[in-house]
């Protein structure tokens, strides 16, 4: 741990603003990473292009899936044990994480190039978006390994301590990303190839940053031989789980939103869902900064049994989801179409079907901050079944039943309050749950 930070004596509302701001900032700058892409690819491809990396955006979120499991219960694992003071078990509980998503790595990287053109086909290309979605898929692959890791480094870095320098080294890579998707999508004229290629390398640049830093005398945390230990494997899968389901979740319903949009309004319905994603991952970028930013805090006085200090720290984690909710509505009901020409030149019918759906789609915000930072806290303090429940409603179990349901009811606007009425529902459920966990400590 940095001696300069006390995670369970130093003022709470301090920690909240030193791990949450740099959190929230390294997590839009990774959100950059695939909306600068969409930026390129819509001037620089157009529709198809931005169909294309739609259309791959199941199978990212499978690797990002287990990944983020890998590195949330590890993270998890770490972070309660430095609360305990065991820095042994928290090297191992790294060492082992890292291990595995290297394995992961390497088996993704083969399997995609072993089956590359199965997978394309199955994630519904045509024979417009067949050559953009494969060249996307291939390059991304030999990348695989950084995009896994450097999460878990990132953590584990900001797990001691460090969160600014966390941030400043994952900002450095989006700037490298803006740069190179310049270079080649634009100048070069690459396509999605070349926007591959400028996501890969600029992910790397952290990875060799963080990395090095992991192995210098500064870091507590330290690579060790790992012990494979049955019990510490199950809480790293089982602790992450919420996470796993809920990005594996985002790429099953992805993949069937991309299936009734085909069904009903063709590419150009994908093309509009593409947009509205990007819009949507920036803001969720925010509730992921904040939720990720403060885990470590949550999981080092959960095991300290400071039960007062983690309520005060939700406290400022909630109001402030629910204001960055609030204002994304009125920036996006204000100002739709200017956001939606960011993405696309000269389509006319593109920029008014996706500028009125996102009116619609935005209004899940306001209470999607709350569900994904109650996900998160669960998680944090080993409550992985609360956890995974809050994340499969709002991603999987509501998502799907409101996509089949809502189209045939009340047509073209039921695609676009799907996210709206899922997020109502899961809401309902996640307050039940916080508010059982405050008054079984409320003395």
């Amino acid at each position: 741990m940095n001696s300069k930070v006390d995670m369970g004596r130093m003022d709470i509302k301090y920690l909240f603003f030193k791990f949450a701001t740099p959190a929230v900032i390294s997590s839009i700058i990774m959100s950059l990473y695939t909306i600068i892409d969409g930026i390129f690819i819509g001037r620089g491809v157009g529709s198809v292009g931005l169909a294309a990396v739609n259309l791959a955006m199941p199978f990212i979120f499978f690797i990002s899936a287990f990944s983020i499991m890998v590195t949330i219960g590890g993270g998890t694992f770490i972070g309660v044990s430095l609360g305990q003071k065991n820095k042994e078990n928290a090297n191992n509980a790294f060492s082992v994480s890292f291990f595995i998503l290297v394995i992961f790595s390497i088996l993704i990287t083969i399997f995609t190039n072993l089956f590359l053109n199965k997978i394309t086909l199955f994630l519904k290309a045509d024979e417009i978006t067949f050559e953009h979605l494969k060249n996307y898929l291939k390059i991304l692959s030999y990348f695989s390994f950084a995009f896994s890791i450097t999460y878990l480094l990132e953590l584990s870095i900001r797990s001691q301590g460090y969160p600014i320098f966390a941030m400043i080294f994952t900002s450095t890579g989006a700037i490298f990303n803006i740069f190179l998707d310049y270079i080649l999508v634009i100048k070069y004229n690459l396509g999605t190839y070349g926007a591959a290629w400028a996501t890969g390398i600029s992910q790397f640049i952290p990875f060799i940053v963080f990395f090095i830093f992991i192995i210098s005398k500064k870091s507590i945390i330290k690579f060790k031989i790992p012990k494979f230990q049955k019990n510490m494997i199950i809480k790293i899968f089982y602790n992450g789980s919420s996470e796993f389901l809920s990005q594996i979740s985002v790429g099953i319903t992805t993949f069937l939103y991309n299936w009734v949009l085909i069904k009903n309004l063709g590419n150009i319905g994908v093309s509009a869902y593409s947009i509205i994603s990007y819009i949507s991952v920036f803001i969720i970028s925010f509730i992921m900064g904040i939720s990720s930013g403060i885990a470590p805090i949550i999981s080092y006085n959960y095991g300290g049994k400071n039960i007062k200090r983690i309520k005060k720290l939700m406290k400022y984690a909630v109001i402030t989801g629910f204001m960055i909710g609030i204002i994304s509505l009125i920036v996006v009901l204000l100002f739709s179409e200017q956001i939606t020409k960011l993405f696309i030149t000269n389509n006319v019918e593109l920029l008014k079907i996706t500028s009125e759906a996102n009116k619609v789609y935005s209004i899940g915000f306001v209470l999607m901050g709350f569900n994904i930072i109650a996900s998160s806290f669960f998680t944090a303090i080993t409550d992985a079944k609360t956890s995974i429940l809050i994340s499969s409603l709002r991603t999987l179990i509501l998502f799907i039943i409101n996509l089949l349901i809502l189209p045939i009811i009340i047509g073209y606007w039921g695609l676009w309050l799907v996210v709206p009425i899922t997020e109502t529902f899961t809401f309902f459920y996640s307050t039940y749950k916080y508010k059982k966990f405050k008054l079984k400590y409320e003395n």
